[in-house]
């Protein structure tokens, strides 16, 4: 089932980041219990790389995130302020050429309460994401990008349960 939490538009990076955020902070009392997964969808430079930024500053993130599309996946160890500790995977599934490959990274490994996982081009992967995470501790939040002007972004998120 899919329930519409928002839709929003940010008019700069810095708002992208902003919502990010504010999305996780709003889900921390969730790590206890669950995986989060950011199922992110754009076009390119529609500011995927942006929202996960924003989350890595409210999980107190001190390195610099960047963009997965070359080694694929980072992780991002963290321990926040009001509690919980994890890892932020951040993953890139634009040069995944089939699905499968989003089982061979071990991302089932990565499924645990208390991380949280960011996946870039979550749309060539929805099925096998959905066959991962079925049975497991995860909470889905879909993330939807389109471009209005060079600057700003129509936002779409949606909460999956």
């Amino acid at each position: 089932m899919k329930e519409e939490v928002a839709i929003i538009t940010t008019n700069s990076a810095f708002a992208t980041r902003q919502l990010g955020k504010k999305l996780v902070n709003q889900k921390l009392k969730q790590l206890k219990n669950y995986c989060l997964i950011f199922a992110l969808q754009g076009e390119l430079g529609s500011g995927k790389t942006q929202f996960v930024k924003g989350l890595g500053q409210a999980l107190k993130i001190k390195r610099i995130i960047r963009s997965p599309t070359f080694t694929l996946v980072h992780e991002y160890p963290f321990t926040h302020p009001a509690g919980p500790r994890g890892i932020l995977y951040h993953v890139d599934a634009w040069r995944l050429d089939n699905p499968q490959e989003l089982i061979d990274l071990q991302l089932i490994k990565m499924i645990k309460p208390g991380n949280i996982i960011a996946i870039e081009w979550a749309d060539k992967v929805k099925n096998a994401l959905s066959k991962i995470t079925k049975d497991k501790k995860v909470k889905i939040i879909r993330v939807k990008f389109k471009h209005l002007t060079p600057e700003q972004r129509k936002i779409k998120i949606t909460h999956e349960n």
